[in-house]
């Protein structure tokens, strides 16, 4: 018996900001990653580009990748909160 990810099968990676309640999920071949208020399963809030693919060659190089982009995105969103010019 296999054990499925998503509701359709599809695998997905993902990745989850505590302090904001951020949830990034990203099949590794969409364009975008979609971001969630409140955790995986929410309504999707935004959408931010993905500039990495699944046909990567280093798997490892691959979430690493995927994880500094969502914390890119975090850290925008930590520039809008102070107020700070980038």
């Amino acid at each position: 018996m296999s054990t499925q990810q998503g509701q359709d099968g599809t695998a997905f990676m993902s990745y989850y900001d505590k302090v904001h309640s951020l949830s990034f999920v990203w099949n590794g071949t969409a364009e975008h990653c979609d971001v969630s208020w409140g955790g995986y399963g929410e309504p999707v809030i935004a959408q931010i580009p993905m500039h990495v693919y699944a046909d990567y060659p280093d798997t490892g190089q691959l979430l690493r990748r995927f994880a500094l982009t969502c914390e890119e995105f975090i850290n925008l969103i930590h520039v809008i909160e102070t107020g700070h010019k980038s």
